[in-house]
């Protein structure tokens, strides 16, 4: 509830001449906060680092979402060129690559970087999809809020 009234109160403030990009300092403390306050209250791991940090993972996952998120982006604004829609295909080939990367790490014993036996329960699996993908949200809402805004809320 806060988070909008202090973004404006920062863009009124219009610190450094920023304008609006001044709300991305919010992040700034609350970070800081929240590295400070996890490692007041977090528990301490076992030791057990086996595999060490999966960088495959992170560069195969990164790689992946750019290749989803930036066609779905750009694409409706742009008529869905050739490129979004090669990029949306590719996307779910690195994706899928990435769950048997994940997959392959934990066999071997190694942490991975995403334990995908979570996404089992759907209690937790779907609401993390949905809260991870704040763009296809936005999509969903912009097309429906543009047919509300024609006069064609019966589409809907």
């Amino acid at each position: 509830m806060l988070g909008p009234i202090i973004a404006g109160l920062l863009i009124k403030a219009d610190l450094f001449g920023t304008g609006w990009r001044m709300i991305f300092l919010i992040n700034l403390p609350l970070g800081a906060f929240a590295v400070f306050a996890g490692g007041k209250t977090l528990p301490h791991g076992s030791g057990n680092q086996a595999g060490g940090l999966d960088v495959v993972g992170m560069v195969i996952a990164a790689t992946g979402m750019g290749l989803l998120i930036y066609p779905l982006v750009q694409g409706r604004e742009l008529g869905w060129p050739t490129w979004s829609l090669l990029m949306l295909g590719a996307a779910v080939v690195v994706l899928a690559v990435f769950v048997l990367h994940q997959r392959s790490r934990t066999a071997l014993g190694n942490i991975p970087l995403v334990r995908l036996s979570v996404f089992r329960r759907r209690s937790y699996g779907v609401p993390v999809v949905i809260a991870e993908n704040p763009t296809m949200f936005g999509i969903a809402t912009d097309q429906a809020g543009q047919r509300v805004g024609s006069g064609h809320s019966h589409q809907l």
